[in-house]
């Protein structure tokens, strides 16, 4: 299978397994929030987002480099499974115990407390289960990590619809994510091991010690892509309370499963990336190139599609009581194309050992972020948060393509974004224009004008679609 051939199943694979997992999370708390009403879903988001961001110190950023490494050398991966396995353990056994402290003294509620270290628990065990999930990226596998991620979220639809609908209780029903988890570290574990041997399993503290000097610029890039996605919502949280937070996360949670495969593509790209690198760094800019383009023409439409059926889409989601969610997903809709673009970015990038120059960059908008947060959110609250976060990720895009400009290869943007905007604006446009035939109505004509003028300015050519279909079907 040609390269291009293999970044597009891997992509589809994984993106397969996200979304059909994602879409079983989805569901989950639909019928979560529908039960038990915005406030609970805010302390759901508020501990998903303390426990998401400690759960780093569990992986140190070590699974990143392991990828990269095996991926250039298979036979460096019982070593490396083996030492990282015993040290991730220790670390999540850490790890949660720093959560459960949090728990019992920040003087939360009963709820509250139970809830963070359920789901504390959760995502220290989701994060060693992305060591197995390592292993199977670095050999290009990623069959089994799509299989991993829609295994365990169909374990927590399963168990925690059933424990609603027998008890009613939000903290039996949370108490499936953890379950759910575990069994899948087993299972990963389990699946790597027979696939490329069982891990070197010991410890060499030296070896260790070396890893984690290499790790650390990873380590640093993942705290603060998790303090620009997670610190907002704690924010919010001690700001203006439960309320606002789950009014914010009911737009938050349907955005991010839409936008599942984004940076599925961006870890399908970075085994190959990281292995043309390796060899022949000129190559990396074609690649760069084409990503960039996929990513400009499928997910600025995307975008649109979403910000157009936005303010009927969600009260007939979650219900009537979230209504004021729709203005947050108007706002966080726009994120998604910078998102995309940052995907790709910092995936060329980290495969041609650039960084160190990402840390510093994510460092300098984090903290912009953070002040902006300070500002906004005590005003406007969930949508002050969303208008910092897309500001944010907007700024930190716009860094990481000028850099990128220089030190590897110049995108020619312009080019590749020009079609897509003008269409998108056009539907927009369109849009308001025939605000009269209802929210339905006026989407499904801003859609049309929008898809036919993306194919007249050249946004979709032919050869875009044979190299899909090639993709898809595998063909050389």
């Amino acid at each position: 299978m040609k390269t291009a051939q293999r970044i597009g199943a891997n992509t589809l694979f994984l993106s397969s397994g996200k979304l059909l997992g994602d879409l079983c999370t989805f569901v989950f708390l639909v019928y979560f929030a529908r039960a038990f009403g915005i406030p609970v879903l805010g302390k759901y988001a508020f501990a998903m987002s303390v426990g998401g961001f400690l759960s780093v110190f569990v992986s140190l950023g070590l699974n990143i480099l392991l990828t990269r490494e095996v991926s250039r050398d298979y036979g460096r991966n019982a070593r490396y499974a083996g030492n990282l396995l015993v040290t991730q353990v220790v670390l999540a056994a850490v790890v949660w115990g720093v959560i459960a402290l949090i728990a019992v003294l920040a003087g939360f509620d009963r709820e509250t407390r139970a809830i963070l270290l359920i789901l504390g628990a959760y995502q220290v065990l989701y994060r060693l289960g992305q060591l197995p999930r390592a292993q199977f990226n670095a050999h290009e596998e990623m069959r089994y990590s799509g299989l991993l991620e829609s295994y365990h979220k169909i374990v927590i639809l399963a168990l925690g619809a059933g424990a609603i609908l027998l008890w009613r209780d939000p903290v039996l029903a949370l108490a499936a994510y953890p379950l759910s988890a575990f069994s899948m570290v087993v299972l990963g574990l389990v699946l790597a091991a027979r696939r490329y041997g069982r891990p070197d399993i010991g410890v060499d503290f030296r070896f260790i010690g070396h890893l984690l000097r290499q790790a650390a610029p990873f380590l640093l890039f993942l705290l603060l892509t998790q303090f620009h996605d997670r610190t907002g919502v704690i924010l919010l949280t001690l700001i203006r309370g439960e309320h606002a937070t789950g009014t914010y996360s009911a737009a938050d949670r349907l955005l991010t499963t839409i936008s599942t495969g984004l940076w599925f593509f961006g870890a399908a790209l970075f085994p190959v990336t990281s292995r043309i690198a390796a060899g022949a760094s000129e190559q990396v800019g074609k690649f760069h190139d084409r990503a960039m383009r996929i990513m400009v023409v499928t997910v600025l439409p995307l975008a649109t599609v979403i910000y157009l059926l936005g303010d009927p889409l969600i009260p007939l989601i979650f219900g009537p009581q979230f209504v004021a969610s729709a203005g947050v997903l108007e706002v966080l809709t726009w994120s998604l194309p910078f998102t995309a673009l940052v995907v790709v970015l910092s995936n060329t990038l980290m495969s041609m050992n650039l960084q160190k120059p990402l840390v510093t960059m994510q460092g300098a908008v984090f903290a912009g972020y953070l002040a902006t947060c300070l500002v906004l959110i005590p005003r406007y609250g969930a949508s002050g948060l969303a208008w910092a976060k897309l500001g944010a990720t907007a700024v930190l895009c716009a860094a990481y393509f000028r850099y990128a400009s220089v030190a590897v290869h110049r995108t020619p943007l312009r080019h590749i974004a020009l079609a897509p905007v003008a269409a998108c604006a056009a539907a927009v446009l369109v849009d308001h224009l025939t605000a009269g035939a209802g929210p339905y109505g006026s989407a499904a004509a801003a859609i049309a004008v929008g898809a036919v003028l993306l194919v007249a300015l050249g946004g979709v050519r032919r050869h875009d679609l044979e190299y899909l279909k090639r993709i898809v079907l595998g063909r050389s």
